[in-house]
């Protein structure tokens, strides 16, 4: 029998159009369930180890306002999209529980997101990616980075739930921390590098909208400060840093919500806009203090 041999040219491509369309060299495809397969299973061997800090610890420890802690410095230099994704992902940590849930013995992990902001394991998120949960037990608290390898969270070292920012001390040190800007304004460009719903290494490119100041309340007297964007997330994605052009964190994915045309009618055919909230770099800053001589 002959074989049946079709030029490249009859088809339309050429050689080298067919080079084109092979996936470009450094690119990482993730396998989400092995992902998440492989974050499982290294939890569970910290957990057999006892590296595992429980959260009737640190829960308590959410109380704590300030810590002390020398951010870097930010960066000057204008960096390509290309060169903004490597900043994310070499400081990128997915943070979150593991636990039993209420209806078997197994153990499952609900992770979002979170960065390294020292050389020396300590890293920010959200301020409700901590919260306890009543629906988990046997909890802990966990970080682990973009290879899937897996750190105990050991201590919650600051915190703020009225502008949803903590600052954590993990096992993962040695990671490249991402400085802190503050001085960004509406129109600049925004990047973020999340998980939304379990999709590891989301990237986005968007542009800050504006800041303002969420409505004081008992808790928190002089309100806090938050941005919107314009960069792209889903539930999931609490706590990725949200990234200015040079590489640096201007604050955290913290929420979404949803503007309808009219509130009672919550149909999708209703919706205007859908705003993305980050916490801003500033409360994140004020977290820490300076150390003392």
């Amino acid at each position: 029998m002959k074989s049946l041999v079709i030029p490249l040219l009859l088809l339309g491509l050429s050689p080298l159009t067919h080079s084109l369309l092979a996936q470009a060299p450094g690119v990482i495809v993730h396998d989400d369930p092995s992902f998440k397969s492989r974050v499982l299973n290294a939890a569970q061997a910290l957990h057999e180890k006892g590296a595992l800090v429980p959260m009737e610890t640190l829960t308590p420890q959410l109380t704590r306002t300030r810590c002390e802690v020398e951010f870097t410095a930010p960066k000057t230099r204008v960096l390509r999209a290309e060169e903004v994704y490597e900043q994310a992902r070499n400081a990128v940590l997915s943070i979150g529980k593991f636990y039993r849930c209420m209806k078997c013995d197994r153990w499952h992990t609900q992770l979002a997101g979170g960065y390294a902001v020292t050389t020396d394991g300590v890293a920010a998120t959200c301020f409700h990616v901590l919260e306890p949960d009543s629906e988990k037990r046997d909890a802990y608290l966990i970080a682990s980075d973009a290879e899937g390898n897996v750190y105990p969270v050991l201590e919650v070292l600051a915190a703020n739930r009225g502008a949803d920012v903590a600052l954590l001390r993990t096992g993962a040190s040695g990671r490249r921390p991402l400085p802190l800007n503050e001085g960004v304004r509406p129109g600049d460009r925004a990047f973020c590098l999340s998980n939304p719903k379990e999709m590891q290494g989301f990237f986005s490119l968007g542009h800050v909208s504006r800041f303002y100041r969420q409505r004081a309340g008992a808790k928190q007297p002089g309100g806090s400060v938050f941005l919107h964007v314009t960069t792209d997330w889903a539930a999931g994605s609490s706590g990725a840093a949200v990234l200015d052009e040079y590489g640096n964190a201007i604050g955290h994915v913290a929420s979404t919500r949803t503007l309808l045309w009219r509130d009672e009618k919550p149909q999708a055919d209703n919706v205007q806009m859908t705003l993305k909230q980050a916490a801003s770099a500033a409360e994140v800053r004020a977290l820490g203090k300076t150390p003392a001589p």
